[in-house]
């Protein structure tokens, strides 16, 4: 009788070490997958940055560009005038 309590103790205690290690396996996924997903989004993240900078420059570049052409228009109606 009392090796039957025993081996239903220790029944008990394997069941429950099982059941708790599958819910840390549980939980170790989900960090895992918080971690990918963590780091996809910072990847993305950065991509956006990085475009929206190039796209800063671009547009300065383009209104520079649209400064000396009207001054060179400016110019050229200026000669024209004169002349």
């Amino acid at each position: 009788m009392k090796l039957s309590i025993q081996g239903n103790n220790l029944k008990s205690m394997i069941i429950e070490s099982t059941q708790s290690l599958e819910e840390m396996e549980r939980e170790l996924l989900i960090v895992k997958t918080t971690d990918q997903v963590q780091k996809a989004s910072f990847s993305i993240n950065k991509g956006v940055i990085q475009s929206q900078s190039k796209l800063k420059l671009a547009s300065k570049t383009l209104e520079d560009i649209k400064k000396k052409q009207q001054s060179l228009d400016d110019r050229l109606k200026a000669d024209k005038i004169l002349n």
